[in-house]
């Protein structure tokens, strides 16, 4: 893992937009970070036991030359059933 600190990394809690499986979390993550990131992150601030991390980046949309929506990655964290 690399040395980057997380104090101001910002992971938004979100509603899934389709049905996941049990014990599995949404999040909006810094497009930065990557899988074993994510998983130290959840793992030191909140003391959860990540088991699988699995990303989405999404493009943003631009329509007639406006951006409709900024890009942004979406993280979906399955945790162990006991956290």
């Amino acid at each position: 893992m690399s040395g980057r600190q997380f104090m101001n990394a910002v992971f938004k809690l979100v509603e899934p937009s389709v049905p996941v499986a049990p014990h599995t979390y949404v999040f909006h993550v810094p497009k930065y970070f990557t899988k074993p990131e994510i998983r130290a992150y959840l793992s030191r601030l909140y003391s959860l036991r990540v088991l699988r991390v699995n990303t989405v980046l999404y493009q943003q949309r631009i329509k007639n030359g406006i951006t409709k929506r900024p890009a942004f990655k979406k993280a979906y964290v399955t945790i162990h059933s006991e956290d």
